[in-house]
């Protein structure tokens, strides 16, 4: 019956750090991926990144000049001030716009069955580039707006393991009290209890390391198709490094906690075996 009762509490150890090991990280995808708001939060500060900046202005000059509403007589020589005034459009209100919608549609993206194409509505930036064009133009022409301007950014593969993720995330939150629930089942099953108590520590302190290696290595475990897109690579960085920054402090509190009770654990197992003085 003793050891029946020292291999329960083992296995609610174990399944006390397993569970506890994906509290952290579980959490955190809750927030800030699977949610749409706290991708958007994120996602936010990233739209000042040069590379994001460049393919979505790019994008709207390529459209403009390879549509119809410039004559090809001046499109030579408005090309390049096209491109000079797209670098001021990225500090108006127009590019946040179009910067938030296009964050929107790669959320969608990523929870979409199948390849997601991710298009971004241009008409803001072209409503923005298109006045200081016609002042270049002589006899104060005048030019008409494209209708319905969109451009491709980037393409999402499917990624169902996402999916299916999104589907029990939400419970994440759960992770931690059924954490502390499993390991105080522990202690009351085990037969010898200061034992199980260094166990918890160290259950405790496996989820914690487990959540410091995910902040240090998260990097490794994001497709390298995905890390490495054009349009994409920038924006899954900024998540890793938000990640990463998130994740590390709280990981490292869980993990001294462990450590804390590994202590007390110890210091009382080696009271409980010093032989009494006679």
């Amino acid at each position: 019956m003793s050891a029946l009762r020292q291999t329960a509490s083992v296995l609610l150890l174990v399944l006390a750090a397993v569970v506890g090991a994906s509290w952290l990280p579980g959490t955190w995808l809750q927030e800030h991926v699977v949610d749409r708001d706290g991708f958007l939060e994120v996602a936010e500060p990233m739209g000042e990144d040069a590379s994001t900046q460049h393919a979505l202005t790019d994008a709207a000059v390529d459209e403009l000049l390879s549509s119809d509403v410039i004559p090809s007589s001046v499109r030579g020589a408005v090309a390049p001030y096209a491109k000079e005034q797209a670098s001021s459009f990225t500090t108006t209100s127009a590019y946040r716009e179009m910067w938030d919608d296009s964050m929107g549609s790669v959320h969608d993206g990523l929870f979409a069955s199948g390849d997601s194409a991710i298009e971004v509505d241009l008409s803001p930036a072209v409503d923005s580039l298109m006045d200081p064009i016609e002042e270049k133009l002589p006899f104060g022409i005048t030019l008409p707006r494209p209708d319905h301007p969109t451009a491709t950014l980037t393409t999402i593969p499917d990624l169902p393991a996402l999916r299916a993720a999104a589907q029990v995330l939400p419970y994440a939150s759960w992770a931690l009290p059924v954490m502390i629930v499993l390991m105080v089942l522990a202690l009351i099953v085990a037969d010898r209890r200061r034992a199980a108590l260094l166990g918890a520590g160290i259950s405790t302190l496996v989820a914690g390391a487990t959540g410091l290696l995910l902040a240090a290595g998260i990097g490794a475990l994001v497709p390298a198709s995905i890390d490495g897109a054009g349009f994409l690579g920038p924006i899954v960085q900024g998540f890793e490094a938000r990640f990463s920054a998130d994740i590390a402090p709280r990981a490292t509190v869980m993990t001294g906690v462990g450590a804390g009770i590994i202590v007390v654990g110890a210091v009382l197992l080696a009271v409980v075996r010093r032989p009494a003085r006679r």
